[in-house]
């Protein structure tokens, strides 16, 4: 999965619901709903800071380009 921000935040059930909808309540939404990973580009710009962090670009199954930036060591990209 792309890490899109509809996909990583639930929807709440309202207090009074039922059995059978909390049995059949999916809270990240249908699977159809989530975005995939088709392909990652083959280019990857190095930035221009202390980290040289990657930034590439990924393809969606939603037909969208994804930005992505990665720091070495795990580090926080924020």
């Amino acid at each position: 999965l792309i890490p899109v921000h509809r996909q990583l935040v639930p929807s709440l059930l309202h207090p009074g619901a039922t059995f059978s909808e909390v049995k059949e309540h999916q809270p990240f939404g249908a699977e159809s709903r989530f975005v995939k990973l088709v392909r990652i580009e083959d280019d990857v710009e190095v930035l221009g800071s202390q980290t040289r962090p990657k930034k590439m670009h990924w393809l969606g199954s939603d037909g969208r380009r994804y930005a992505i930036v990665a720091k070495p060591n795990g580090k926080d990209t924020n």
